[in-house]
């Protein structure tokens, strides 16, 4: 069998949890916001041999803790862009909520730009960069930020351990600030496809409509999906949205057979 040369990820801005060197492509995920790399645990039972799961970490996130937050998304997607480019194998990229709009700033920012080392952008739950606006949500106060949040991560009015919320807070409203302070380049696009997802039943009712406009991010083939789920599909039902995206890529794997 035909493999693609293996090249662990140099640098500190990535997890691999399950190195696969036989691996055809590097599934390389951007959790969102306040979230970080070991969410996506619950994929490695899931994902095929052929794929390999990399999971970006934000400074000052999980065990990145004690270094500085980035707060600027062009400075963030500049340092996530030189640790990816040391990947020598070809890459597909998912990024969830705020981490879809890092990965396609840190696509933006790859070399060669066609054809890009990405073979394709996974976008979830997040509108197109053109339409990402201030929300001010970085300034609520503590009570009212705590309840927007846990309602999003659980879906519920339910209240948080103070302790549980102490460790999160922190790297949740740099997250929303990094979201405000972000500008999207008009004409910024990208060489390769794009798909963009959405859930069914996401309490934030972005739809197929709104997401059409990740078409203009891309000079090639765009498509969109609603899988079943809330916002937190991903990690509520993993083996449907694997699927999903192992049947984008089949063609490709197919190809590096």
């Amino acid at each position: 069998m035909k493999v693609s040369p293996y090249s662990a990820v140099q640098g500190n801005c990535f997890r691999t949890f399950l190195p696969r060197p036989e691996a055809q492509v590097r599934l390389v995920c951007f959790p969102g916001a306040g979230s970080g790399a070991n969410l996506f645990r619950r994929w490695l039972d899931v994902l095929p041999p052929s794929i390999e799961l990399v999971v970006a970490q934000y400074p000052g996130h999980e065990d990145r803790h004690k270094e500085a937050f980035i707060p600027d998304m062009a400075e963030l997607a500049e340092e996530i862009g030189r640790d990816v480019s040391s990947i020598q194998a070809p890459m597909a990229f998912f990024g969830h909520s705020l981490g879809a709009t890092i990965a396609f700033e840190v696509a933006l920012r790859l070399r060669p730009r066609f054809p890009l080392p990405v073979v394709r952008l996974f976008t979830s739950a997040r509108k197109a960069p053109i339409d990402c606006h201030p929300t001010g949500h970085a300034f609520m106060g503590d009570a009212e930020m705590k309840r927007a949040y846990f309602r999003i991560l659980t879906e519920a009015e339910m209240p948080m351990e103070d302790e549980l919320w102490r460790a999160m807070e922190l790297a949740i409203r740099n997250d929303l600030l990094l979201s405000d302070r972000y500008h999207y380049v008009a004409g910024s696009r990208l060489t390769c496809p794009i798909t963009a997802i959405i859930a069914e039943q996401d309490e934030s009712a972005l739809s197929l409509a709104e997401v059409q406009r990740w078409a203009d991010c891309t000079i090639v083939d765009f498509d969109s999906h609603a899988l079943p789920g809330r916002h937190r599909y991903w990690l509520d039902d993993p083996p449907t949205l694997i699927s999903f995206i192992e049947e984008k890529l089949r063609s490709f794997l197919r190809a590096g057979a």
